[in-house]
């Protein structure tokens, strides 16, 4: 239930009626939207309470655990038809949600050796990646398209720009990894200190 409400809180922020065109919670039943209406409202806190008030059923039953299921499997994929163009985003994230789609498009479109289309949308997320400083994808687009240029092209200008693009943003990527593990180090460290200091005063209050 918890992953439900964190699904369908975030969903709720934004506008879900350009996502329906695709069939979002739109089964035969009904009972997708009603679930998703009722964790919107805060209906149910628990699975037991939406089981009872959907099926009346438990919520062991098979047929709600297919429900759920089923939910939870509709919010997933609504997360790829979000438009963050007019949302309150900043620009950083909308080119980060956007090239994070993208390159799930990408990756499927090379798996089914449709060369041309995922190396130019490679081509473009590259280009977007490097504008706001998105390592990840800059890296994994610029491998993917020096693996097409060095397979089935043959150019080598271009095998030489990815491999240098890759090369220096390896190295950004080592500095961010390295920042990060001293960064969560002193969090994890201020956290744990902060549960030590409540574990006292829980105790001097009983």
């Amino acid at each position: 239930m918890e992953q439900l409400k964190e699904l369908v809180y975030i969903l709720s922020l934004n506008k879900t009626k350009k996502i329906r065109q695709y069939g979002f919670l739109q089964d035969e039943t009904g009972r997708l939207l009603e679930f998703y209406i009722g964790l919107v409202n805060e209906a149910w806190n628990t699975d037991e309470e939406a089981a009872q008030a959907l099926l009346n059923v438990d919520a062991k039953h098979k047929t709600y655990r297919r429900l759920r299921n089923s939910l939870k499997e509709e919010l997933l994929n609504a997360f790829l038809f979000l438009d963050f163009d007019n949302s309150n985003h900043s620009d950083i994230q909308k080119a980060h949600h956007d090239c994070y789609k993208d390159w799930t498009q990408i990756s499927i479109l090379a798996s089914l050796a449709a060369k041309k289309t995922s190396t130019s949308l490679a081509k473009q997320i590259l280009k977007k990646g490097i504008e706001y400083d998105l390592t990840f994808i800059i890296i994994e687009s610029a491998r993917m398209l020096r693996r097409t240029n060095a397979s089935y092209i043959g150019n080598e200008k271009d095998h030489e720009y990815y491999s240098s693009i890759i090369k220096n943003y390896s190295n950004v990527l080592s500095l961010e990894i390295q920042a990060e593990e001293v960064y969560t180090s002193f969090i994890r460290h201020y956290a744990l200190c902060t549960i030590k200091s409540h574990s006292k005063t829980f105790v001097r209050h009983l």
